[in-house]
């Protein structure tokens, strides 16, 4: 599957960054624009003055489902973030560009519903203590699969569906109330997954 335009996409990278434009991006940022989006690389390479600016409009979460308006051919994609209300740009959600290798088409073939994770940050394994796919995920309470494969659980996933494989081992649902207060780097939910 490729992406088209009228079609959604998955943000297929950890933190993908919602650009004003192409042409808006400074040398500066290129680590936020590859497939390995280096987004800690990115903000310490940056000065203050760079870090504040108006080429940025908004980052998404890997996962998080873009409605692609435009492809062009110098790898940029024109998406609207659906998830994320912006009423007076579009009602469809909020409008930007990202790179058109950061998101990955949806396979109409795979349904269900969306994942449960309770882990904070996590990576990402092509298979069972294989090499990491994708680090430094920020893993929101809930995520798409974006195609079919292997089905793993993620670390607190409930048995659903669909699942990535997460760089923690699978725990045993239902967990406990969370804590007012989790351990540095755990989850509140104290999965013992901690990263």
């Amino acid at each position: 599957m490729e992406l088209q335009p009228g079609r959604e996409a998955l943000v297929r990278v950890a933190v993908a960054t919602l650009w004003t434009s192409p042409e808006a991006v400074r040398p500066v940022d290129g680590p936020a624009l590859s497939v390995g989006a280096d987004i800690p690389a990115w903000i310490s390479g940056m000065d203050t003055d760079q870090q504040v600016g108006d080429c940025v409009l908004s980052q998404l979460l890997l996962g998080e489902r873009v409605l692609v308006s435009e492809l062009r051919p110098d790898g940029w994609a024109r998406v609207v973030a659906v998830e994320q209300p912006a009423a007076k740009l579009d009602p469809r959600g909020y409008p930007g560009w990202l790179p058109a290798d950061q998101l990955a088409p949806v396979d109409p073939a795979v349904a269900g519903d969306p994942l449960m994770v309770d882990a904070t940050v996590t990576a990402l394994r092509a298979a069972p203590d294989g090499p990491v796919v994708v680090s430094g995920v920020v893993v929101g309470p809930a995520s798409s699969p974006a195609g079919p494969g292997p089905r793993w659980l993620a670390a607190g996933a409930r048995p659903r569906s669909g699942a990535l494989r997460s760089g923690c081992p699978t725990a045993s649902w239902p967990r406990r109330r969370p804590s007012r207060r989790a351990p540095s780097g755990c989850s509140p939910w104290r999965s013992g997954c901690c990263t």
